[in-house]
């Protein structure tokens, strides 16, 4: 797979995107037919196909949430607003990096011994909290931030125990990994195009423009779930599980999954023995919802491990998240050196299989294939198979 470091080490937040927005560019260039950065950000990466008969997209959004400047004190503390959505919880004592010029700070708010009981048992809500930079006054400050300045969190990319990795904006910089894998590998079917969105986490914006722009016949999102499975989570309320497999996501808040693509995607990636299971709630939302595609594959990434109010586990957008790697590797890289002709016919779905097979051929079991335009195509043919033609 594509370096993760280099990509979760860049500073991108929704609205900021230039930075991996670089380094995508400086990767894919050469493998395209051509590339288009639209007036949003996106970029969309064309590969021309052994036929153009149909169009298949595949997006993987490049923001992260974050932190925004909104004010400077006259102590030369900085006020913020969030990027997306972030848990006030996990905010206190975190380190970040502030705007282009890259100021350390940390998010401050009054130390415990100087806390009332009723204080510490409340979270500290964002308002409340301000960032130290280093500054003493509101003119050094000035010197180093200034409103509207974005601010990430400072994290280590690491590995660790067996397969986990942690860093922050696996979502969704596992993802853009695979469309850059895809885009250096794959010998698509059909024409092919690459979106590597903006501002995903504040409302699935750079999607939505792109798709008009794209109309793809088909359209495949590659994104993360969580797993929220820690030791005080009850069974019932665990998301997923890390080491089996991609995972089945039915229903999300944005979007409801085709039912007969559902069923097609279990049937090839139980012939081409890729463990998966099934998202276990309905609650999260992405680019599915604003790209046009009815049917989803996710990675279990994000684990329970930042504590809250009296210890209690949670799952949030947050600094860090723990990806298991096996989940997001095909173990069988056979496919990569095969090629999988065009069938000729009115009806043939050989596009649709070879999509999957395309996906199965990089870093992920992944199909987000199908839009409404083609659901009574698929529907008239009941005798769909996953053969290799």
């Amino acid at each position: 797979m594509y370096n993760l470091k280099k990509l979760t080490d860049a500073f991108s937040p929704s609205g900021f995107e230039d930075e991996v927005r670089d380094i995508v560019l400086s990767e894919i260039t050469p493998f395209c037919d051509s590339i288009k950065v639209d007036k949003m950000g996106n970029i969309i990466a064309f590969k021309k196909g052994r036929s153009s008969e149909k169009k298949f997209m595949a997006d993987a959004h490049m923001d992260e949430v974050g932190l925004i400047v909104t004010g400077i004190t006259e102590q030369g503390r900085l006020k913020f607003d969030e990027i997306g959505g972030i848990d006030d919880r996990i905010l206190p004592g975190k380190r970040v990096i502030v705007g282009n010029k890259r100021v350390p700070g940390v998010i401050a708010v009054s130390p415990i011994h100087l806390s009332s009981r009723q204080e510490r048992e409340t979270v500290t809500k964002m308002h409340d909290m301000l960032i130290d930079i280093g500054a003493n006054t509101k003119k050094e400050a000035e010197m180093l931030a200034e409103k509207g300045d974005y601010i990430c969190f400072e994290s280590d990319y690491e590995e660790f125990g067996q397969g986990f990795i942690k860093a922050k904006a696996l979502d969704d910089r596992l993802g853009v990994a695979v469309l850059i894998e895809m885009l250096k590998t794959a010998v698509p079917a059909y024409d092919f195009y690459a979106v590597f969105s903006v501002q995903e986490e504040i409302g699935c914006r750079g999607a939505a423009v792109a798709a008009e722009q794209v109309k793809p016949d088909y359209a495949l999102i590659v994104e993360g779930t969580i797993c929220a499975d820690s030791s005080k989570t009850p069974r019932h309320l665990t998301v997923t599980d890390a080491g089996k497999g991609a995972v089945f996501s039915v229903m999300e808040r944005s979007s409801l999954a085709n039912r007969d693509f559902l069923n097609f995607a279990k049937t090839l990636a139980k012939k081409n023995k890729i463990p998966f299971q099934y998202k276990r709630t309905g609650s999260g939302g992405n680019d599915e919802g604003k790209g046009g595609s009815d049917e989803l594959i996710d990675r279990p990434f994000a684990r329970s491990f930042q504590g809250g109010k009296d210890g209690v586990d949670q799952f949030c957008e947050r600094d860090t998240e723990v990806l298991f790697v096996p989940d997001c590797e095909r173990k069988d890289r056979d496919t990569e050196k095969k090629q999988y002709p065009v069938k000729d016919g009115k009806n043939d779905f050989s596009g649709a299989r070879q999509f999957g097979l395309l996906f199965q051929t990089t870093v992920l079991p992944a199909w987000w294939i199908s839009m409404e335009k083609v659901r009574n195509w698929i529907r008239s043919n009941p005798s769909i198979r996953c053969s290799r033609t």
